[in-house]
């Protein structure tokens, strides 16, 4: 029994510990998934996948608010539920001129079941 009690313990610490958010925010880069870096000039199309895990969510989808950095937007689809809570939005953007050695792309959700977020780190490709 009092092994039981202490298993219980130290799982409930292990899971209490662990933040959770309540929607998925997935990043895909579609059709040059496999290049290493873009260089300025490049199009990217990225593929951005939201699940709301608490299935209904105070806020709607259109409240996902995007950062950008060494990028800029040419075009966007709308959200498209693809399923039960769960959705779907394409993003062209054309990589900037700059130094930096990575662009940033950045999904944000605020709502009172903790939001969501997710980041897409890709490499500018060096210039020789």
């Amino acid at each position: 029994m009092k092994y039981l009690l202490t298993t219980l313990f130290f799982v409930s610490v292990l899971l209490a510990g662990q933040k959770t958010e309540a929607c998925e925010i997935e990043f895909k880069i579609l059709g040059d998934e496999n290049k290493e870096s873009f260089k300025a000039g490049d199009e990217i199309i990225v593929q951005i996948d939201v699940v709301f895990t608490h299935r209904v969510c105070p806020e709607g989808i259109e409240n996902t608010k995007f950062k950008y950095e060494g990028m800029a937007v040419l075009g966007a689809t709308k959200w498209k539920e693809t399923a039960n809570g769960k959705f779907e939005r394409k993003l062209k953007l054309k990589v900037l001129e700059g130094d930096e050695k990575e662009m940033i792309l950045e999904a944000i959700r605020k709502c009172d079941k903790e939001g969501g977020y997710a980041k897409l780190s890709i490499k500018r490709a060096s210039i020789v």
